[in-house]
């Protein structure tokens, strides 16, 4: 099978444009995060890479999904070959992505070199070359815990750029998706909204993705959004989009699953994943998957929104079979 064992070393990506800040410092947390932040030290935005990896199969011991780079690409539009023209610009956080569009990203992993247990991670859109969202992985959380925030320097939960949750059971199989517009201490539940599940099996090898999300988009208020663990348990397909991953395909020459990233995965990963609904497994809503040793790419379309995408894409860098 492959694998490749993730790097122990951060590095800084080139990303090829001048529209990015360079080495722009994370503030540190306000009192209220003091003891969250205490331990935290200065993290500099990630440049991103001009160049990208060549394929790369090793066999070490931890099942991981390789590139398939025999099978013609896929074509995850479905409209067309001029994807360029099909990119989202700007895109709405909370807002499902246009049918008629592609939301293509870029995420890179940026870690802290005194504690390398804890990164922050960026994304990027390709479509207007713009930061998009950040994440940090709480320290003093006994259970995986990331915040999610729409600016580089918000990435506290007293921030008014927190926006969204992600925390994981203690085995690191199911991944909830909060809502943190709303955030306030002093209301019912912190003002937090659940508007997402991601659970990950541990009986099957390479790894099996459940994902459920509302097929509606997030409203502001979260009094009005779908109550999603009451419908994901009534399984009502109404209100409730279920996707799970694509079964990666065994390739006898390479000892590899692989799966086809139509040119967008360079680099074998457990990492590596495509999202398809329950109802049509030819139509890829999602991929993600390795392009170096902390850059990843991330196209999804309809009915995702970017910041599910993104915390999708963050469950794999913590599900139970991760170093």
């Amino acid at each position: 099978m492959s694998v490749k064992e993730d790097s122990e070393e951060s590095e800084e990506s080139e990303d090829g444009t001048s529209k990015l800040e360079k080495n722009k410092l994370i503030k540190k947390s306000s009192a209220e995060e003091a003891a969250d932040d205490a331990e935290a030290v200065k993290i500099t935005e990630p440049e991103k890479r001009t160049e990208v990896e060549q394929d790369v199969i090793t066999v070490e011991p931890k099942v991981e999904t390789a590139v398939d780079v025999s099978a013609p690409a896929l074509e995850i539009t479905g409209l067309g070959l001029n994807v360029k023209s099909l990119l989202v610009i700007a895109p709405e956080l909370f807002q499902r992505i246009s049918k008629e569009s592609i939301l293509r990203c870029r995420v890179f992993r940026k870690k802290n070199i005194l504690d390398k247990a804890h990164p922050s991670f960026f994304m990027y859109n390709e479509g207007d070359e713009k930061f998009l969202m950040a994440a940090r992985k709480r320290k003093k959380s006994k259970d995986v815990n990331f915040i999610i925030s729409k600016s580089l320097d918000g990435l506290t939960k007293n921030s008014k750029d927190y926006i969204a949750k992600l925390k994981a059971n203690s085995q690191r199989t199911n991944f909830i998706l909060m809502d943190a517009r709303n955030f306030n201490e002093k209301a019912g539940n912190k003002g937090l909204k659940e508007i997402g599940v991601i659970n990950y099996s541990k009986t099957v090898l390479p790894r099996e993705m459940n994902v459920a999300i509302p097929l509606e988009s997030i409203e502001d208020n979260s009094a009005n959004c779908v109550d999603i663990l009451k419908e994901m348990s009534n399984k009502n397909s109404d209100k409730i989009m279920f996707l799970k991953n694509k079964t990666p395909r065994w390739n006898d020459a390479t000892q590899s699953h692989c799966l086809n990233f139509g040119g967008r995965v360079s680099l074998p990963s457990i990492k590596n994943f495509q999202l398809v609904s329950e109802k049509d497994e030819q139509t890829i809503i999602m991929q993600f998957g390795r392009c170096g040793p902390d850059f990843f790419s991330l196209d999804a379309r309809w009915p995702m929104t970017p910041v599910e995408a993104f915390s999708i894409a963050l469950t794999a860098f913590d599900a139970y079979d991760s170093a």
